[in-house]
């Protein structure tokens, strides 16, 4: 049984959604994906595709699959950058399969947002930011608004009032700062927990 990792040529085919782009009068946006599809092929890409699957040891960063076709998925897409121009944390190696529920998951995510009043917004930005921030510790972000700072708060397990205390007078909060926030509520929670009595 052949269990080396697999991983998927950019394909050459046309996409059934790309195949409008050769008909008579397509639109401008459709030739421009086109042209970003076929960026794909470049070299330069290539390149860099293989130098993510090595980061990830050729294995699957979501479900940790070795023996599944690989894909490295773009987190996010910019205005006017190529695919070989994006941060090694833009970009994650995963199988086909986990490629099509992260894809699923964010277009559900999207969808949830865009029917949500713009304040509960703020304050999901604010717990997103937060969960993001605390992964770059030597990174910072910006609160300014009771919304968002409900988020960063609700994350940290703290009362926006304690949250304040740790926020300058710009508004930045660093991402160290929000770990031992989160990390000395949580310890405190386990403490108090730990010391209860229990009546069972």
């Amino acid at each position: 049984m052949n269990c080396a990792p697999r991983f998927a040529t950019e394909k050459a085919e046309i996409r059934p959604a790309l195949a409008r782009i050769f008909s008579v009068g397509a639109s401008t946006e459709e030739a421009s994906m086109s042209e970003f599809w076929e960026k794909y092929k470049d070299p330069r890409w290539q390149k860099r595709r293989l130098e993510m699957m090595n980061f990830y040891s050729f294995k699957c960063g979501h479900c940790g699959s070795a023996d599944k076709t690989l894909n490295v998925h773009h987190r996010i897409y910019r205005k006017g950058k190529n695919p070989w121009e994006y941060e090694d944390h833009e970009l994650q190696c995963l199988c086909e399969d986990c490629h099509e529920r992260s894809h699923a998951l964010h277009k559900s995510v999207k969808e949830c947002l865009v029917m949500l009043d713009d304040a509960v917004v703020a304050v999901v930005l604010g717990y997103v930011q937060s969960c993001m921030a605390t992964d770059y510790p030597d990174g910072a972000m910006y609160v300014h608004n009771l919304e968002t700072a409900t988020g960063v708060a609700d994350y940290c397990h703290v009362s926006v009032d304690t949250l304040s205390k740790h926020i300058d007078a710009t508004g930045r909060i660093t991402g160290k700062q929000m770990m031992r926030l989160h990390d000395f509520t949580l310890e405190r929670e386990r403490i108090v927990h730990e010391h209860q009595p229990s009546f069972l």
